[in-house]
């Protein structure tokens, strides 16, 4: 994914390498550490609900390391570094996917991965007041584009592929059914097989989002755990979403968070919204519905729990800086001649 020939040729490795640390070492040092974000108490199953269903990565690593390891700043330092290089990896891939091959050469390169780096430290190093660790969260992106791959793959395997794969990523973060929606909507919007394709396609994601659905109830049945209150839609004696508001209006933290929001995300979007690609500005629209989800049980200036949007943030992020960018700029991030257009 690394073989675009842009401003770094084969650097781009090594900068993508020093990028990841940078990033992973200020999301490890700046992050606050709650009861439930220890690595050793995930491991042992002994956190609550839901939390403790989220056990692919600290049980895992359970399995082989101490404790002391699994709560040490090299284990947690090291499991971010190698999910942000992989997720700056794959952008260009996720980009060429969801724009057929159509979005200019100078977003496929160094551009959206600059674009990802940005979204990345702004949704996990600059909110440092609501600024959270967990393990799962930045491979969560990860398993995102993973699933995302798979499903939009021109492979006739894909399909068998991504059951096992659903199911194993979704003992990571359950929001990984983010992918199997996205890629939906692009299946959809390139099907040319008329109304028993796209009925095929409908059945195939729902048979993804019930092995989801499946295992979470196997594993909440073979763990007992108190019930936590993160996905509750009440807060306190109000309404989780009208508290919400309300802190974002009345309080100036939650008001410059919310600017964080895929890096500005709310200035951005509109100015770039009729130069995104179709599927883009769809994937856009059918997110509404799970981040309103989050919305409503979550608190949206927690930017962690938007996780699997990342990398559509990042994407459009891309499109917009290629807009605004003079096109010699573009040409040395290509490393190709301008053009005199």
């Amino acid at each position: 994914m690394l073989g675009h020939s842009g401003l770094f040729g084969k650097a781009d490795v090594v900068v993508n390498i020093l990028l990841s640390m940078c990033i992973a070492a200020a999301y490890v040092l700046g992050s606050h550490m709650l009861p439930q974000s220890y690595v050793s108490a995930e491991a042992a199953l002994s956190i609550d609900a839901p939390f403790v269903y989220r056990l692919l990565l600290p049980y895992g690593l359970g399995l082989v390391c101490s404790p002391q390891v699994l709560d040490s700043f090299l284990l947690r330092f090291s499991v971010a570094a190698v999910s942000v290089f992989v997720i700056l990896a794959w952008l260009p891939a996720y980009l060429r996917r969801m724009s057929f091959g159509n979005v200019e050469a100078s977003f496929h390169g160094v551009l959206v991965q600059v674009a990802g780096a940005a979204v990345l430290c702004a949704h996990y190093v600059l909110p440092h007041r609501f600024h959270f660790y967990y393990i799962y969260d930045l491979p969560a992106i990860v398993f995102y584009l993973a699933l995302f791959l798979c499903l939009t793959s021109e492979h006739p395997w894909r399909w068998w592929a991504a059951l096992p794969l659903a199911a194993i990523l979704s003992l990571n973060r359950e929001t990984v059914v983010v992918a199997v929606l996205h890629a939906l909507m692009l299946n959809w919007t390139v099907s040319k097989d008329g109304l028993p394709g796209k009925f095929k396609l409908l059945a195939q994601s729902a048979a993804l989002v019930a092995v989801v659905a499946l295992v979470r109830l196997a594993v909440m049945s073979a763990i007992s755990a108190p019930h936590g209150e993160v996905a509750e839609y009440m807060d306190g004696q109000d309404i989780r979403l009208l508290a919400n508001l309300r802190r974002v209006a009345g309080q100036v933290q939650h008001t410059v968070t919310i600017a964080y929001f895929g890096f500005g995300l709310l200035v951005w979007l509109p100015m770039v919204w009729s130069k995104l690609p179709r599927a883009m500005r769809q994937l856009f629209q059918w997110s509404l519905l799970p981040m309103g989800l989050l919305f409503v049980v979550g608190n949206p200036t927690e930017l962690r729990i938007f996780n699997e949007f990342v990398p559509l943030f990042a994407v459009g992020l891309a499109v917009f800086l290629g807009t605004r960018l003079p096109g010699r700029w573009l040409a040395l991030l290509n490393h190709r001649p301008a053009t005199s257009h």
